[in-house]
């Protein structure tokens, strides 16, 4: 009985000093990384990039602005709440998360507009980031570009 007590003993340690921890690069690594993706991001061949980049950062630039001084977000016909959101396997590890708060679009006495027509939509954008994969034989953990949607915002818009 003890000798099979040992053997279970030095068949556990044999086991747990194969397995492999495996660790994340240094963050600053990490961004280095999703910088050049995020620079070289390739979008479609059928609209004109340097005019849609230039028109939709102004427009993000601007509504950031004006969500940090007056709410926008509540004050459009589709509000929409913004959750930011700790993830350990996606980098940047801290994103911005929006959501709509109403299906039906209103109106800013409390009603809603026509409902046949009209319903709130989210404005989905693709951005790149890196997601954590398999883990190499330098012990690093393997981050891999990806892509993800992300809702910037909502709007009021016809139905389907």
């Amino acid at each position: 009985m003890i000798e099979i007590y040992f053997l279970l003993l030095i068949l556990k340690i044999v086991i747990s000093s194969q397995v492999k921890t495996c660790i994340d690069p240094d963050e600053a690594v990490l961004q280095q990384k999703y910088s050049m993706i995020k620079r070289n991001y390739e979008f479609p061949n059928d609209i004109n990039i340097t005019k849609v980049i230039s028109q939709y950062d102004e427009i993000q630039n601007y509504l950031e602005y004006v969500m940090s001084q007056e709410k926008l977000n509540y004050q459009t016909l589709c509000p929409w709440e913004i959750h930011m959101v700790k993830r350990s396997d996606k980098y940047p590890f801290y994103v911005d998360q929006n959501k709509c708060l109403c299906s039906k679009c209103r109106l800013k006495d409390g009603n809603n507009l026509d409902t046949n027509n009209y319903e709130c939509k989210e404005v989905i954008k693709k951005v790149p980031i890196l997601e954590r994969g398999e883990c190499s034989q330098d012990g690093f953990y393997i981050w891999k570009q990806s892509v993800e949607d992300k809702i910037s915002f909502c709007i009021c818009g016809f139905k389907n």
